[in-house]
């Protein structure tokens, strides 16, 4: 009995070394330093300067979710899709219910002509949150887009599809 009333103390203290690393919350506070950082850039339209911030932070600290969506949201408005694609699959990777990283990937989808694939992720982030969905893709502006590229790609018909389900659904 002695040595638990001994030991515990000790093993509560290293414990607690563990979880309050210096270097390894450093490195969590230097991420989160240049992720805002990166944001602000991102703000003012300074995309290029944003997506280098998230590529540090993501250096920095590789483990969250938001940092590759933030880059892929910087190259989605430089249009390299590809890129952006590379890190929202990340981002869904460690979360697959992440309805920002979701919702960015239909974006990308649609962008590259994708469309059968944008309408699926644009239902898993309605599935995974449907108030930031809801909001993000407002169904007039939405449809107004389809229209105006299914005008361009008369022949594809998962515009047409996709067109005549979001008419036809509810407000």
């Amino acid at each position: 009995m002695n040595f638990l009333k001994i030991a515990a103390p000790a093993v509560l203290l290293i414990l607690a070394l563990i979880r309050v690393n210096p270097a390894y919350t450093g490195e969590r506070l230097n991420a989160e330093s240049l992720n805002s950082k990166g944001m602000h850039e991102l703000e003012a339209g300074n995309n290029r300067a944003a997506a280098e911030y998230f590529l540090q932070a993501i250096k920095s600290d590789p483990s969250k979710k938001n940092y590759y969506n933030n880059l892929a949201a910087a190259y989605i408005r430089i249009r390299d899709y590809s890129r952006a694609e590379q890190h929202l699959s990340m981002a869904i990777t460690l979360d697959p219910n992440y309805a920002k990283a979701l919702a960015n990937m239909s974006v990308v989808m649609f962008r590259t002509g994708r469309y059968k694939k944008a309408y699926e992720y644009y239902k898993r982030a309605e599935q995974s949150d449907p108030a930031y969905t809801g909001e993000r893709f407002r169904k007039k502006r939405v449809l107004a887009r389809l229209k105006e590229e299914a005008k361009s790609n008369p022949d594809d018909h998962s515009l047409k599809i996709m067109i005549k389900q979001i008419e036809s659904s509810g407000e």
